[in-house]
């Protein structure tokens, strides 16, 4: 391990320079081999310090365009997706050392698979959109909460405690039991692409949580939810209020419409 460890090292020490990241993404035949490579550690969760040079390269890799999309090609997604979920909110890793504690560890894995998958998705400014890998997240963590991807350490610690948690809001709705879909989903997807070897995002393009199939979604707001707590204070976030009342008026009126004249036109 300490062999991978090292070279994974290397890896992220070039990934932080722009030289490196173009001679990377521009050797004949091996980039999609070398980030193969490098999402294949991202199992090793038992190994903290290879997991941590592993996610520290494929951050600084999303910065070149083709790395990137070779990222999401070889799986990144599907290994990181579950490493959201081991995140414990009373525990600071910072205080820790993650070579011995091993929630210290999942919390370091946790905060640094978020910030890879906000560079995958190009939701940080700095990196480029890709919108493959936005709508698969979208989807795999609904567009509310894949939204709150991105570097800024408070927003990524937010993301991660709802998601170790249950939230019931017109714009965020969240359980165990979704978690445990969203698990078993990535699961038998990650089973699936090592039979076949074919790690492409794009099966989770299909994905839809259970419990939000019943529900009726408008410019993201769960527009039953809404009208249950129209009269609490947590309706909406205070800047997007007006313009999401006035969406989802609009856009209920003219389902509503649409429905009627379906009917109407039916034998």
């Amino acid at each position: 391990m300490r062999t991978t460890e090292h070279c994974l090292q290397v890896f992220a020490g070039l990934g932080a320079l722009p030289n490196g990241r173009q001679a990377c993404a521009q050797l004949p035949g091996t980039p999609i081999g070398m980030v193969t490579d490098v999402v294949r550690c991202l199992r090793y969760q038992q190994a903290p310090m290879v997991m941590k040079y592993a996610l520290e390269g494929a951050a600084r890799f999303c910065s070149e365009a083709t790395l990137q999309y070779n990222l999401l090609d070889a799986g990144a997604a599907w290994m990181l997706v579950p490493l959201l979920f081991q995140f414990d909110s009373t525990v600071d890793a910072e205080e820790l050392d993650i070579d011995t504690n091993a929630q210290a560890a999942a919390n370091m894995m946790a905060v640094k698979a978020a910030n890879v998958l906000a560079r995958l998705t190009g939701q940080h400014p700095d990196f480029p959109a890709n919108p493959l890998a936005i709508r698969a997240l979208g989807l795999m963590l609904t567009p509310a909460l894949a939204a709150l991807l991105c570097e800024r350490d408070e927003d990524v610690k937010e993301l991660l405690n709802v998601l170790s948690t249950s939230t019931k809001t017109s714009y965020r709705y969240w359980s165990s039991a979704m978690r445990d879909e969203l698990l078993a989903f990535v699961e038998t997807r990650i089973e699936a692409s090592r039979i076949a070897d074919n790690w492409s995002v794009e099966p989770a393009l299909d994905f839809r949580l259970e419990a939000h199939t019943h529900e009726l979604v408008v410019d993201n707001v769960f527009v039953r939810i809404y009208n249950e707590k129209v009269r609490g204070a947590d309706a909406f976030p205070p800047p997007l209020d007006l313009a999401r009342r006035h969406a989802c008026s609009l856009y209920t009126v003219t389902f509503h419409a649409n429905r009627a004249h379906n009917l109407t036109r039916s034998p």
